[in-house]
C-alpha cells in the first residue's frame, strides 16, 4: 500500500473542489478519477492491484463509469498542474459520454506524407497562431485559415486527420489551461508561453499529432477571447477549420520555399528510420503473430513502411480472441493497415 499514492489523490481532491467544471465547457462536469503506479490503483479511498485495463494517461470504462486515470511516475511533482492534467483526461471522458463524433482514424496519422511545401506552409500558420494570441488582427486570422485552405487542397484527408486532432486532443488541453488559470495565473501564464515557444520551434512542426494539443487549444483561445462563433456540440461532425472557412475573406496567399525545413523534413524521416533500425537489429527476442494490434500509444508511435515504433507498450489480440498488453519497447510489422500485424520485436 503506497500512501505517497493516497496523499497525492488527497491533493487533487482539494484542487478539484476550486474548479467550476460548467464554467470550462458547457455542460462538463466532474468525474471519478484514478491514480495508479507499477504495482497498486488508488481510486475512491481504496487500493487496489493494478491491471491492464490501466494504461497511459486517458479515459477508461470502470465498472461501467468513465473515469479518468493518470500513471504516477514522481510525487514530487506540481499538484496544480497535476490536476489540470486529470481534468483534461476527465474531458476526455466527457468526450466518450456525450458521444464525440470526431475521434480520428489514427493509421492515417502514422502514413502522414513527408511533403516539404505542407510542412513549411504549416509553419507559417504556427508563426501567426503565436501572434494572435497576443494581438488579434483580422488580416492575420484569415491568413491563417487561407493558408489551411491551402493545406487542405494538397494533402486532403490528412488535412482532416489533423483537424480531428486538434479538436479532440485540443478541446481537453484549452479546458486543461483554463482549469490551471482557475488555480495559479502564474503558472497559467508560464504554461502559455511555453506553448507559444514550442509552436514556433521548427524541429516540432514534422510531429503533427503531437503539436496538434497545443495549436488545437491555442486555435480555440483565440476564437474565444475575440468572440468568434463555433459549435462546442460534440456531436457535431463539423471541425473548426469546417465552421471558420465559411467566415472568412477567400484570398490567395504566397508561400516561399524554406530551406530549413527541406533539410529538416530528411532529418525527421531518418530519425524515424533509426528508432525501427535500432529496435530490428538489437532486439533480444521476436515473435511471429497472427492477429491485431488494438491498443497502441499514437501519441509516441512512429511509422515507416510496414513498421510502426512503440517506444513503451503495445496491446494484442490473438485469432482466438486472447488480448496481451506487453511493456517494454517494440517494433511491429504490419500486414496493412487494418492493424493486422505478422511479426513483433522487442528491445
Amino acid at each position: 500500500m503506497n500512501l505517497e499514492l493516497k496523499r497525492a489523490y488527497e491533493e487533487i481532491e482539494k484542487r478539484l473542489r476550486k474548479i467550476a467544471f460548467e464554467k470550462l465547457w458547457p455542460y462538463f462536469y466532474r468525474f471519478d478519477f484514478a491514480l495508479y503506479n507499477q504495482e497498486e490503483v488508488y481510486f475512491n479511498g481504496s487500493f487496489f492491484p493494478k491491471t491492464d485495463q490501466f494504461i497511459g494517461n486517458t479515459t477508461i470504462n470502470y465498472q461501467g463509469h468513465q473515469i479518468a486515470i493518470w500513471f504516477i511516475t514522481s510525487y514530487n511533482c506540481d499538484y496544480d498542474i497535476l490536476t489540470s492534467k486529470i481534468i483534461h483526461e476527465m474531458f476526455h471522458a466527457f468526450q466518450t459520454v456525450c458521444g464525440e463524433l470526431r475521434f480520428p482514424n489514427e493509421i492515417v496519422g502514422l502514413n502522414y506524407p513527408l511533403d516539404r511545401m505542407n510542412y513549411t506552409i504549416k509553419y507559417q500558420e504556427n508563426l501567426i497562431i503565436t501572434k494572435l494570441v497576443k494581438n488579434f488582427q483580422i488580416l492575420e486570422f484569415d491568413k491563417l485559415f487561407n493558408l489551411k485552405r491551402l493545406r487542405k487542397e494538397r494533402i486532403g484527408h490528412f488535412f482532416d486527420y489533423e483537424e480531428k486532432i486538434q479538436i479532440i486532443e485540443g478541446m481537453p488541453t484549452f479546458v486543461e489551461m483554463l482549469a490551471l488559470k482557475t488555480l495559479s495565473e502564474e503558472k497559467y501564464s508560464s504554461s502559455l508561453e511555453k506553448r507559444l515557444n514550442y509552436i514556433q520551434m521548427i524541429d516540432e512542426v514534422f510531429d503533427v499529432r503531437k503539436i496538434s494539443y497545443d495549436l488545437g487549444a491555442l486555435i480555440l483561445m483565440i476564437l474565444t477571447e475575440n468572440n468568434i462563433f463555433f459549435s462546442k456540440d460534440l456531436k457535431t461532425k463539423a471541425t473548426i477549420y469546417d465552421e471558420v472557412i465559411k467566415k472568412i475573406e477567400l484570398k490567395e496567399v504566397d508561400v516561399d520555399e524554406n530551406l530549413e525545413i527541406n533539410l529538416k523534413t530528411d532529418v525527421w524521416l531518418e530519425n524515424k528510420k533509426n528508432l525501427i533500425y535500432n529496435v530490428l537489429t538489437k532486439a533480444s527476442f521476436s515473435c511471429d503473430f497472427e492477429g491485431l494490434l488494438i491498443y497502441f500509444d499514437p501519441y509516441n508511435a512512429k511509422k515507416y513502411q510496414n513498421y510502426i515504433y512503440h517506444p513503451y507498450f503495445i496491446g494484442l489480440q490473438d485469432e482466438s480472441g486472447k488480448i496481451d498488453v506487453l511493456y517494454g519497447t517494440f517494433v511491429t510489422q504490419m500486414k496493412d493497415d487494418n492493424l493486422r500485424i505478422e511479426k513483433y520485436y522487442k528491445l
